[in-house]
């Protein structure tokens, strides 16, 4: 069997080739305390992190598109937050959670377009109300604050809805 020099440590000649030996065995060494072993269901996990913090192409063109109506452009948000949720659904642990979550957000958002059919403001409410809690977490004054605003927007348009003439209103003559 042919050697080449230095390279096989089989060379009684070669003085090197223990240290050689001894080092490559130190560095084994070395190799085998950094190693983590991962057990299937972690490595999966961590997989599906992966997977759910790259953007997908469906969440980038939802970024791009603008949609001509506001209604539409909120339902297809909502939808592609649905499919976002559906989408990192793997395993039968998830599906236990995320059916039902979904379940729910679909028949919550089937009554709000019930009651936006006949109120159209349902959903500057929702926005401002939606906001308010964000802000509650962050700065509970701003969130005051901001619910007071739409109070105070709620109450100027009702005022102003019981000062209007109405029509056929008996005026005095003087």
């Amino acid at each position: 069997m042919p050697t080449f020099k230095g390279t096989s440590g089989d060379d009684p000649s070669d003085s090197s080739a223990p240290s050689r030996l001894t080092q490559s065995m130190e560095h084994e060494e070395i190799v085998e305390t950094n190693v983590i072993r991962l057990d299937p269901r972690d490595l999966n996990s961590i997989i599906q992190a992966v997977k759910a913090d790259a953007p997908s192409s469906s969440q980038q063109t939802s970024a791009a598109y603008s949609f001509k109506r506001e209604g539409f452009g909120r339902q297809y948000e909502f939808n592609s937050s649905l499919v976002r949720k559906l989408s990192n659904v793997h395993c039968t642990e998830d599906i236990e959670t995320v059916i039902p979550e979904v379940i729910q957000e679909l028949n919550v958002r089937n009554e709000t377009l019930k009651i936006a059919d006949s109120h159209p403001q349902v959903f500057q409410f929702l926005d401002i109300k939606t906001k308010s809690e964000s802000l509650k977490s962050m700065d509970p004054w701003l969130s005051g604050f901001m619910e007071s605003i739409k109070k105070s927007e709620y109450d100027g348009k009702k005022r102003k809805l019981s000062m209007l003439p109405t029509p056929f209103r008996r005026q005095e003559t003087a």
